[in-house]
C-alpha cells in the first residue's frame, strides 16, 4: 500500500508531499486542483502559528501506479499517529500533549469557521531535535489533502462520526489517552460502520478495567471525553481542561498514573471484567437485535401483553373463589407475598376497584421486562426472589431481584363487612437510574414501609379496599 505522505526530491532538494492517489487524468476531473491553494498551519509549542504553502503538484510512479502529489516545504516531523500506537508510552504521551495544544489553537483561531480539522487530522509532530523546527512543533496540513489521503490510512478509532469542535476535541483526546495508556484501541470492530456504532453507543471496556491500577482521575476523565451524545459537552471534559491536567511535556510519566496492584485486587479486577465483557455484550447484542426488529418487537410485545391480559381476565373470572374463606390477614398475606413474585393476577383478585394500582403496575412492569428478557436474551429465567438472592448470599446479579422480606401484619380490627390492619415489609428492587457501567454492579434498593389496609367484605370474600403507605426508612445492602 502506497503511503499518503511522502518525502521526495524535487529538482534537487527535498519535499514533502501528499499522494492524492488520483492518476492525471482524475484529478483534472476533481476539484483537488483547489486544494493547491489551501494552506496548512504549523503550529510552535510557544503558540505561535505559521501557514504552510503548497508549491504545485507532480506525477509520482510510473505506468498505472502513477498518482498526482501535492508537494510543499519538507516538515520534519513525525505521524502523530504512529508515536500515539508507539511502545515508548512517555513519547506518545509528550506527543498528545503537544498535539492537543496545538489542535485548541487552531479551533480559537478558526472559532467561526466550519469543522476543517477534525481527529488527528494527519498531524506531524517535531520529536527529535533538527535544525529546522523546535521540538515539539506541530504541522496539520491542508484539510482537503488530508482529507482525501486518510482514506487509506485512517485513524478511524479515535473520530467520533458526529461531534465537532471542542466535543470533537474531547473525545479524541480521550481515544488517544486510552491507547497510550491501555494500549489498544478503545473503540474495535470488523469495518468502520461497526467502529463508528461503537463509538455512537460508547461500547468500550471502561479503562480502569482494560488497565487494573490507573489512576481513578485518568480513567475517569478518559471516560467521561469518550462518553456522551452530540451536544453533550457539559458531560464532557472541556480541551482546556484536559490540557490542565495531564500537565506541561515532560513533566508526568505514564507510570506516574499507575498504581501497582496485589494479587487479590489483580483477581477481583479480573473477575470484574470478565463479568462486565460478558453483560456488556450481551446487553449490546439485545439493544441491536431490538434496534434492527424494532416493529417486530414492538408487535410481539403488544401480542404479549393482550394475550397475557387476556389470560388473566379469564382466569379470574373463572377463579373467583381463590380467596374465598381466607380471613382478612390472608388475604392481605396473599396480596404482599403475590406482590414479591410478580403475580399481579393474583394481586388483582385481593383488591377492590384501584387498591392497589401503582403496586401491581410495577408488578405488570417487572413482568413485562422478565419475559421479553427471556425471549430476547436467551435467558431461562431472568427474574429471581429477593429472599433466593439473600439466601445465595446477594451476589452481583443482572436479573430482575425483586420481592418482600421481613412482612408482619398488626392492629388487626374487623366487624361484619368491614375489617383494618397495618403491614410492615421491606420491599427490593433494582435501581436502574443508579446503574453504573464504569463498575457494572447493578444496584438493589430496599425500602421499608407500613401500609394501613381496609378491607370490605364482597359477595363472601375480603377484598382490599384501600392502601395508605407510609414510608419508614430507605436503605442499601
Amino acid at each position: 500500500m502506497k503511503k499518503s505522505i511522502v518525502y521526495f526530491e524535487l529538482d534537487g532538494k527535498e519535499v514533502l508531499g501528499f499522494d492524492t492517489g488520483l492518476t492525471p487524468r482524475d484529478f483534472a476531473r476533481t476539484k483537488m486542483a483547489q486544494s493547491v491553494l489551501q494552506p496548512g498551519y504549523i503550529i510552535y509549542p510557544d503558540g505561535n502559528v505559521d501557514n504552510w504553502q503548497s508549491g504545485g503538484v507532480t506525477p509520482l510512479g510510473s505506468g498505472s501506479d502513477e498518482t498526482i502529489v501535492v508537494w510543499g516545504p519538507v516538515f520534519p516531523g513525525e505521524k502523530l499517529a504512529e508515536l500515539i500506537k508507539s511502545d515508548n508510552k512517555d513519547h506518545a504521551l509528550d506527543a498528545f500533549r503537544f498535539w492537543l495544544k496545538a489542535r485548541i489553537i487552531l479551533e480559537e483561531r478558526f472559532a467561526r469557521a466550519e469543522k476543517i480539522f477534525f481527529g488527528s487530522s494527519g498531524a506531524l509532530i517535531v520529536h527529535k531535535e533538527n535544525d529546522l523546527f523546535p521540538y515539539g512543533t506541530v504541522f496539520f496540513p491542508p484539510a482537503d489533502l488530508f482529507m482525501r489521503s486518510i482514506e487509506t490510512e485512517i485513524e478511524t478509532e479515535w473520530i467520533h462520526p458526529d461531534l465537532e469542535k471542542a466535543e470533537e476535541i474531547s473525545f479524541c483526546a480521550g481515544a488517544m489517552l486510552y491507547r497510550i495508556f491501555c494500549g489498544t484501541p478503545a473503540f474495535s470492530g470488523t469495518s468502520i460502520d461497526e467502529i463508528h456504532q461503537n463509538i455512537r453507543e460508547g461500547v468500550f471496556l471502561p479503562p480502569n478495567l482494560a488497565l487494573p491500577g490507573l489512576n481513578p482521575e485518568m480513567s475517569g476523565l478518559i471516560s467521561k471525553s469518550l462518553g456522551g451524545k452530540k451536544g453533550e459537552l457539559a458531560k464532557k471534559p472541556m480541551p482546556n481542561e484536559i490540557l490542565e491536567f495531564i500537565d506541561i511535556p515532560k513533566s508526568r510519566q505514564v507510570s506516574s498514573w499507575l498504581r501497582i496492584l496485589d494479587t487479590n485486587e489483580i483477581a477481583k479486577i479480573n473477575t470484574e471484567k470478565a463479568r462486565y465483557i460478558k453483560k456488556n455484550a450481551l446487553a449490546v447484542k439485545t439493544r441491536r437485535f431490538a434496534a434492527r426488529n424494532k416493529v417486530v418487537i414492538t408487535a410481539s410485545i403488544v401480542v404479549l401483553v393482550v394475550v397475557a391480559f387476556f389470560i388473566r381476565d379469564f382466569i379470574k373470572s373463572r377463579s373467583e373463589d381463590v380467596i374465598k374463606g381466607m380471613s382478612p390477614v390472608e388475604v392481605a398475606m396473599t396480596y404482599y407475598n403475590a406482590f414479591g413474585e410478580l403475580d399481579h393476577t393474583l394481586m388483582e383478585k385481593c383488591v377492590k376497584g384501584k387498591a392497589g394500582k401503582d403496586d401491581i403496575d410495577l408488578a405488570v412492569n417487572f413482568f413485562v421486562i422478565t419475559r421479553v428478557r427471556q425471549a430476547y436474551e436467551l435467558y431461562s429465567n431472568s427474574f429471581i426472589t429477593v429472599q433466593k438472592w439473600i439466601d445465595d448470599g446477594s451476589p452481583a446479579t443482572d436479573k430482575v431481584v425483586f420481592g418482600i422480606t421481613n412482612l408482619k401484619v398488626s392492629g388487626f380490627s374487623m366487624n361484619e363487612k368491614n375489617a383494618r390492619l397495618a403491614a410492615e415489609y421491606t420491599l427490593w428492587m433494582p435501581n436502574y437510574n443508579e446503574y453504573n457501567d464504569e463498575n457494572s454492579v447493578q444496584t438493589i434498593v430496599s425500602n421499608s414501609y407500613r401500609d394501613e389496609l381496609d378491607l370490605v367484605l364482597i359477595k363472601g370474600a375480603w377484598r382490599i379496599e384501600s392502601i395508605k403507605r407510609e414510608l419508614q426508612f430507605a436503605r442499601r445492602p
